[in-house]
């Protein structure tokens, strides 16, 4: 009877101390899936950014095309309200602009090297991916609003 219960505690014992150790090959994978969420988030931030970067053209093109409105009505009466509505469209797709070269001066790629830590990229990147979003709804808008003006005029 003693041999069971002695047989019965080591197994137990065993039991519950293999429970909570994890292998190395386990924390090799533990490891290796926060590298790849780290780098699929890296790549979610830099398509974003690959998505709105072309629009860059598109809020120069607006502007200029704004340029040549505010100055021909200037040559009439700078103080009319279209004037200040054109000249409203064309601070917003500045502002966008501005964001958007802010982003890019200020992004740090290397923060997503091996060196390092895990917890430290993943949260840098999560605050650029929020921050690469808010720049992207900036230039939706602004780009949209400067067409909805233009089409009306």
């Amino acid at each position: 009877m003693r041999i069971r219960h002695l047989i019965f505690a080591i197994l137990w014992i065993a039991l519950f101390s293999c429970n909570g150790k994890k292998t190395a090959q386990e924390n090799d994978k533990i490891i290796t899936s926060v590298e790849e969420q780290r780098d699929i988030l890296y790549q979610e931030v830099i398509a974003v950014h690959d998505e709105v970067m072309p629009k860059m053209q598109e809020i120069v093109a607006l502007q200029e095309k704004l340029r040549v409105q505010i100055d021909s009505l200037n040559e009439v009466d700078s103080t009319s309200e279209i004037t200040s509505s054109l000249n409203e469209v064309n601070l917003m797709l500045k502002n966008a602009d501005d964001a958007m070269m802010n982003w890019m001066r200020e992004f740090k790629p290397e923060m997503n090297a091996k060196e390092v830590e895990n917890e430290e990229a993943l949260t840098y990147l999560r605050n650029e991916m929020d921050r690469i979003i808010e720049v992207q709804k900036v230039v939706n808008e602004s780009i949209e609003n400067a067409h909805t003006f233009l089409d009306k005029q």
